[in-house]
């Protein structure tokens, strides 16, 4: 039996989160699934060579408070 976590982590911007990512395969890191665009949240996501899961993410909380106030994306009322 094991127990595994996925860290997740919040970046600043959505180069940040692509420049964090890159660092880390080009580290020896893999992706796992690919780039997730939700216009107001952005992310990715990479094994570590432990195999650890991480996911970077940005999101920008004026547009997703805007995207909530309209019921899009499946948010909001």
């Amino acid at each position: 039996k094991a127990t595994e976590s996925i860290i997740c982590l919040s970046a600043d911007t959505r180069k940040e989160v692509d420049a964090l990512v890159n660092k880390a395969t080009a580290a020896g890191g893999k992706t796992y699934r690919g780039t997730e665009d939700h216009g107001f949240m952005y992310s990715q996501a990479y094994s570590d060579l432990d195999g650890h899961l991480w996911e970077i993410m940005y999101m920008d909380v004026d547009a997703f408070l805007e995207a909530q106030s309209k019921g899009a994306n499946g948010v909001g009322a």
